[in-house]
This record gives C-alpha cells, sequence and structure tokens, in this order.
C-alpha cells in the first residue's frame, strides 16, 4: 500500500458534491427559496 492510503487512517468518504445551501445558495443565484419539489421552471 502507499503512504497515501494508510490502513491505521479511517477510509474517508468519497467527496460528494456539495448540495445547494436552502435558501441562501438559492438567494445568491437570484432565486426565491424554494425547494426543488415546488420549484416551477
Amino acid at each position: 500500500m502507499s503512504k497515501k492510503e494508510n490502513p491505521k487512517e479511517a477510509p474517508k468518504e468519497p467527496q460528494k458534491p456539495v448540495p445547494p445551501k436552502f435558501p441562501t445558495d438559492r438567494i445568491e443565484k437570484g432565486e426565491k427559496p424554494t425547494t426543488p419539489k415546488t420549484r416551477k421552471n
């Protein structure tokens, strides 16, 4: 195993794309703070 893969360290979760911060992220984009399910295009 390479030094990067240290078996003693707990395997870190694969980095997932950060979900949009509701409602802050949507307000920054100029959108109304609504949930994606109720959002109308």
